[in-house]
């Protein structure tokens, strides 16, 4: 009879599984779960939006905000904070790609930064952030940030 007691969480996505028991059944039956997971995985999503933002995402990061990138890059006027705003949506909250909604919301949460006007004028902002390559349309009222200026950001943010 085995002693040695064990506890393994595994998430993978929205699948978490949580054991605690024998070393020995972790140990003969390990590779076995991670291949039914890694098979549940394409008939289940392995994030939604709804999701992303919760504290238990492993890809969030809880110390940071549009207003502390806002501060960090120098914002100064609506395109730097669209910028600002998409960088915590990439990098804050590890989406991919974010709707025109979700970075206004999130230009407003920077209230020493944002200004009334920044909203009217957000379709010319998106649209010469687009055209200087910082931004990349991807349909619709859908955004995504360049690899380039994810990059950017990222380096300022050490």
């Amino acid at each position: 009879m085995e002693s040695n007691n064990c506890k393994i969480k595994i998430k993978f996505g929205l699948i978490e599984i949580d054991y605690e028991g024998t070393e020995g059944f972790v140990k003969s039956e390990l590779l076995g779960i991670i291949e039914k997971i890694s098979n549940l995985t394409s008939t289940i999503p392995i994030q939604t939006p709804a999701l992303i933002a919760s504290p238990n995402n492993p890809n969030a990061n809880k110390n940071l905000s549009t207003s502390i990138i806002a501060s960090k890059t120098g914002v100064k006027n609506g395109p730097d904070l669209v910028m600002a705003a998409v960088g915590f949506i990439a990098i804050g909250l590890g989406k991919e790609s974010f709707s025109r909604g979700e970075i206004l919301d999130n230009m407003k949460s920077a209230t020493t930064y944002y200004q009334k006007n920044f909203a009217s004028n957000l379709t010319q902002s998106l649209n010469s952030l687009v055209k200087d390559k910082k931004l990349l349309h991807i349909s619709g009222d859908n955004y995504s940030i360049s690899e380039e200026s994810l990059n950017s950001i990222r380096s300022i943010l050490g």
